[in-house]
């Protein structure tokens, strides 16, 4: 069903039935069976780094694109700014089509909802953030491993809409580490 895949999209197909349903909408990757036939297919068969990583890629993301509409944007749009995401959009299409019935309907759905923001402007696609690791320490955050869990939730909110503006920011920073503490 993949309309002239690259080739770490048709490995991705032929490896992903080693796990089927391993990632709901909105869950982590997880590491599979499946990502580690591939990494071991991509040294026996010496593929590129490029293109073992993205078919590692695809079988770790496949099955996040389900109900994409439905989804926080913030769940979606890290997979859609990635360079792999035309084939893991393809991907995601081409596998639930060939599963017939209300699967390939919700596929076409997904698939049709990735590509209409797909062609958003970069700028409404992947706005740049509000917030850096520089603003934090300005803010008087001390340095450490929170960083990075404070630049997510500041993202995600920003990509979710509910904040818009680097003071809305920072007042969710502080919020954030009242609630940690």
């Amino acid at each position: 069903a993949l309309a002239e895949p690259s080739f770490p999209a048709a490995l991705a197909a032929l490896l992903h039935v080693l796990e089927p349903e391993k990632n709901a909408p909105g869950s982590a990757p997880a590491a599979s069976s499946a990502v580690q036939t591939a990494n071991e297919v991509g040294e026996r068969w010496r593929l590129s780094n490029k293109e073992r990583e993205l078919t590692v890629w695809l079988l770790e993301h496949y099955g996040r694109l389900r109900q994409a509409a439905n989804q926080p944007w913030s769940a979606v749009q890290p997979l859609l700014v990635d360079p792999g995401a035309a084939d893991l959009i393809a991907l995601h299409e081409s596998v639930e089509s060939a599963r017939g019935g209300l699967h390939a309907a919700q596929a076409r759905e997904d698939a049709a909802f990735c590509r209409q923001k797909l062609a958003l402007p970069k700028a409404e696609l992947d706005p740049p953030p509000l917030l850096t690791g520089n603003d934090l320490l300005a803010h008087g955050v001390p340095k450490g491993v929170i960083y990075k869990r404070l630049l997510a939730g500041v993202r995600a909110a920003q990509l979710d809409g509910k904040i818009r503006t680097r003071d809305e920011a920072l007042a969710l920073v502080d919020r954030l580490l009242r609630d940690s503490q």
